[in-house]
């Protein structure tokens, strides 16, 4: 190395782990205060602040939704694709780690040149030279990361890698919540089926007595008509409850990766839709608030935001690289590999883009304008997750409180039929009258299900707006 490039470098070394632009030091607070202590929503008496559990269906102790889940997370598309997407994140920060280092190429050539007959080909030809020319080298370029341009290009894909792996997150929570809803549906609308078709004997029943007495003339036509009206409902009932089913069915096998219909013989035997546990631990906001995917990917995102603002500006400075090549050339391929026919080129070389500053400028405001962007993002993914688990805990609270109304109420109806039952032994009531009882209780049930299967939903709706559901 000659002293003046020698020079140059040592220029060069001093600088040579200055990062420019602004560190990320974490983003500032979305909200003013956090209770640490516990969410306000949260009812004493169903949940408590302990620690939570990333696969809270194992909780319901239902074997067959367990299964469903797992089968999903494995195999859903929704998954794949965000496994395939954090690969194509992770692809591109191993590009970017790999642009601190240097690049070269080999070459080989062989050359035949055809001069002409006059002026420089005339020479040649005097000269008796060797149109033919072989050459063989090797060359290489490092650009030295003085300013950090090149880290904080690898700092921006590490964020973006990051912002990948919590939407891969993300979308395990989804699904498996998703799943569980379309199974708690599928549940009561078997539940809802049986009870259905246990009305429609109810109702054909009392068409007949009804016909029977206007026969006798103790009933109408009137009567009679009210009567098939009822059974056309229920018929109503039934079908829609059908359709209910297949719908949920289909869903199931979609979220699972399976085709419609798939599993359609192994979900079809009825099954209870399962209860809570009695107490659900929740944890508290600020665990929520490092737990939650979509306010995990919300960060990166805009630690990724700020690290593409250090490389803007440090376009701002200087480029210096070292460059060397090395080769072998000669018009006698024996003597290729000769001494004499070395070359070699080495040096830095320096690149500065003085008159380039006013767009350098204006794409330092762009980064900044986006990353000003990403914190109002995720700001406003902050207060969405508080709002969604606090809106969750009141809901599921509520849930609670009509299930203990829809228990007592279904209670009292089967009292009430056991009594008519009686009753009608006794001789005081006659069979339409038990019939209309009967049908009564069923209702009840109907309602008691709905309910049982709404706070199901809403269990769902809470463990997913905690963040649960991925490992």
């Amino acid at each position: 190395m000659t002293p003046r490039n020698l020079v140059l470098l040592l220029l060069a070394l001093p600088v040579g782990g200055c990062v420019v632009g602004p560190n990320f030091t974490g983003p500032p607070p979305a909200v003013r205060t956090v209770q640490s202590s516990g969410f306000r929503r949260a009812s004493p008496l169903a949940t408590d602040i302990g620690p939570v559990s990333s696969r809270w269906w194992l909780a319901l102790k239902d074997s067959q939704l367990t299964q469903l889940i797992d089968q999903g997370l494995a195999s859903s598309p929704s998954v794949r694709e965000a496994q395939a997407r954090l690969r194509v994140a992770r692809a591109a920060l191993g590009e970017s780690r790999a642009g601190l280092g240097p690049s070269g190429s080999v070459s080989a050539a062989a050359l035949s040149v055809h001069p002409p007959e006059s002026g420089l080909g005339r020479l040649l030809s005097q000269g008796g030279g060797n149109p033919d020319i072989d050459f063989a080298g090797f060359d290489a370029t490092w650009e030295l990361d003085l300013f950090g341009g090149r880290r904080r290009a690898i700092e921006s894909s590490a964020a973006s890698a990051q912002a990948s792996a919590a939407q891969l997150a993300d979308a395990q929570v989804e699904l498996a919540a998703d799943i569980a809803r379309a199974y708690f549906v599928l549940r009561e609308g078997q539940g809802q089926w049986a009870l259905a078709r246990a009305g429609r004997q109810v109702r054909t029943r009392a068409l007949e007595l009804t016909i029977q007495r206007r026969a006798r003339g103790a009933a109408g036509d009137a009567d009679v008509a009210q009567a098939h009206a009822d059974l056309d409902e229920g018929d109503a009932r039934i079908a829609g409850i059908s359709e209910q089913v297949d719908q949920a069915l289909d869903q199931i096998a979609i979220l699972v990766g399976e085709a419609p219909g798939a599993l359609d013989e192994s979900l079809a035997k009825p099954a209870a839709v399962p209860a809570p546990p009695e107490v659900t631990p929740i944890g508290d906001p600020a665990s929520l608030l490092r737990r939650r995917p979509d306010i995990r990917a919300a960060e990166r995102r805009l630690a990724a935001g700020n690290a593409e603002v250090g490389r803007s500006v440090a376009q701002m400075f200087p480029t210096v690289s070292l460059n060397g090549a090395i080769g072998f050339s000669a018009s006698d391929p024996g003597a290729l590999l000769s001494r004499s026919s070395f070359l070699g080129l080495g040096g830095p070389s320096l690149t500065w883009n003085i008159l380039d500053y006013a767009r350098i400028r204006a794409r330092i405001h762009g980064a900044e304008a986006l990353r000003d962007a990403d914190l109002a993002a995720y700001q406003r993914v902050v207060l969405g997750g508080l709002q969604d688990a606090e809106d969750s805990l009141s809901r599921y609270a509520r849930q609670r409180d009509r299930l203990a109304v829809a228990e007592r109420e279904a209670e009292s109806a089967a009292r009430l039929l056991s009594i008519a039952k009686a009753q009608r032994a006794a001789g005081v009531l006659s069979d339409i009258d038990v019939a209309g009882v009967r049908l009564h209780d069923l209702q009840a049930q109907s309602v008691l299900l709905q309910v049982r299967s709404s706070l199901m939903i809403d269990y769902v709706a809470l463990e997913k707006s905690l963040g649960l559901g991925w490992e």
